[in-house]
């Protein structure tokens, strides 16, 4: 959820800097339109006076590099499912406390220890027999022994 919410700053951010800029290129008459009253003729571009801010390659650059960069977040977050909950008495079962679902967990380069709340991060994915399972790739987190529910008591 706080990914999520990052990355949708980031990105409205990167939409007001963006529109702001051009209507700031607007009202400076750009090629082509004849320009405002008071301002110079179209197709010129007045002098920025030194030390008056930042110059257009520089915001651009800025909105670029934002933009690659909530870009290069969301590929790296994408499809990137979190478990948390109990190892069911065999080791290969999850009840998963978010969702109260109880998934089959394939995959992990760990043996989960049963009676252990984990969180793990991975995929959710459907079995042979279409039941839920859970590709995890990591043991995010290991929370110790579960207290008062598990994967067996859920079903």
């Amino acid at each position: 959820m706080f990914t999520k919410n990052v990355l949708r700053a980031i990105l409205t951010t990167a939409a007001l800097i963006g529109i702001s800029s051009l209507a700031f290129a607007q009202n400076m008459g750009g090629a082509g339109s004849p320009g405002m009253p008071g301002m110079p003729p179209a197709g010129t571009i007045p002098a920025m006076h030194p030390g008056s801010g930042m110059n257009g390659a520089a915001v651009a650059g800025a909105i670029g590099g934002a933009a690659a960069g909530a870009g290069v977040i969301y590929l790296i977050r994408h499809n990137h499912a979190t478990l948390l909950g109990c190892v069911g008495d065999d080791g290969q079962m999850l009840f998963n406390e978010k969702d109260s679902q109880t998934y089959k967990v394939v995959s992990t380069s760990e043996t989960l220890k049963p009676g252990e709340r984990i969180e793990l991060k991975g995929k959710k994915i459907k079995d042979e027999s279409g039941m839920p399972a859970f590709k995890a790739h990591k043991v995010t987190k290991d929370f110790g022994s579960c207290r008062s529910i598990t994967a067996e008591n859920s079903q």
